[in-house]
């Protein structure tokens, strides 16, 4: 049986996003969708350890809210409306995930604004300077 988190996050995310109706996978306490991208990626949505996360492609993002001790607070209209903006610009061709190599090794991957480019972050020298003998793939919905 889906805890109460994960339960009010799938309605909310079921009532954006009918078509992954289908793809629900009920786990326990939580559940998981898991649908492929035109483009071959795989996109998942998880609320394990009462906690909502999306995972597309090689990026991983958590939809979580903090109390000042630092505790995950379970608010999962505030998290499920957070990853549905994220899920539309994604899905629509707004945002990106950029995924960093360095000598063919995975370093790390972020979310960007596809008009921006994966490099817009790199602000400074230093940053330039680090990023310099690194190389981007670039992951789309589509």
């Amino acid at each position: 049986m889906l805890s109460s988190y994960a339960a009010q996050s799938l309605q909310i995310l079921l009532d954006a996003f009918p078509a992954f109706k289908d793809s629900v996978k009920e786990q326990e306490d939580y559940f998981e969708i898991e649908v492929r991208s035109p483009s071959g990626y795989e996109l998942c949505i998880s609320t394990d350890c009462n906690e909502l996360t999306v995972y597309f492609a090689e990026h991983h993002h958590h939809f979580s809210n903090f109390d000042e001790q630092k505790n995950i607070e379970n608010l999962p209209a505030e998290d499920a409306a957070a990853a549905i903006q994220y899920l539309r610009d994604l899905l629509t061709g707004v945002t990106g995930i950029a995924v960093w190599y360095k000598n063919g090794k995975f370093l790390m991957s972020h979310t960007f604004l596809l008009q921006d480019g994966p490099y817009a972050y790199q602000t400074n020298f230093i940053q330039r300077w680090l990023m310099r003998k690194r190389t981007v793939d670039v992951r789309v919905w589509s």
